[in-house]
């Protein structure tokens, strides 16, 4: 498979949610930066742990804010939760279904 032909089908495959947006742009930088095989190869476990700095910066960010609503800080961590369940989609729907 291709890089080209693998962020297609991400692309495809993503819905309008900032969550699923997010995992897109995270997955095809990924497989952009170290080659669909190698990306493939890896375990999803490895990918993932990037999102505990997105998690941990947005917080900092956020904190870092005169005025803070909690409910913009939940909102924004659960978005970074949910793009992980959207990476491991992309990984598994590449790995699984494009063999």
């Amino acid at each position: 498979m291709t890089n080209s032909k693998a962020i297609k089908i991400i692309l495809q495959n993503k819905k309008p949610s900032n969550a699923e947006r997010l995992a897109a742009m995270y997955a095809c930088e990924d497989i952009v930066s170290t080659d669909v095989e190698e990306w493939k190869e890896t375990d999803v476990s490895e990918h993932i742990t990037q999102f505990l700095d997105i998690a941990s910066d947005l917080a900092k960010d956020l904190l870092k804010e005169d005025i803070i609503s909690k409910n913009k800080l939940a909102e924004g961590l659960v978005d970074v939760t949910e793009s992980v369940y959207h990476y491991v989609r992309f990984y598994e729907n590449i790995n699984k279904d494009y063999d």
